[in-house]
């Protein structure tokens, strides 16, 4: 039996979804990414190892970082829970687009 396909696309929601962000919101879960960036840098400083290759985060730890971080300022204000899992998924493709553009600029600045 075939799968059934559903007729709109997550990938093709997001950029409406990305774009939809409240500022505040998207500037947060930017500042998310990087923080979850360098804890990336301080481990590999803490076990001398060299920063190589592709970011080596996920979107799954990337929805995690948004649940332990963003979840409880969203509840404070009154913005959480929502319904909308675009928004969800978006905010966790900030977190995720800002920590592996940390870790390419702080790759390529450490190659030269």
């Amino acid at each position: 039996m075939a799968r059934e396909r559903h007729p709109v696309s997550l990938v093709n929601a997001a950029p409406l979804a990305l774009a939809g962000l409240d500022a505040e919101l998207r500037t947060r879960a930017e500042i998310v990414g990087l923080q979850w960036a360098q804890r990336w840098f301080d481990r590999a400083e803490r076990e001398q190892r060299v920063l190589f290759g592709a970011w080596p985060g996920t979107m799954s730890e990337a929805r995690a970082q948004v649940v332990r971080t963003l979840v409880p300022w969203l509840r404070e204000r009154g913005a959480w829970p929502t319904a909308d899992v675009t928004n969800f998924e978006a905010t966790a493709r900030v977190v995720y687009v800002s920590a592996r553009a940390a870790w390419r600029q702080r790759g390529v600045a450490g190659a030269g």
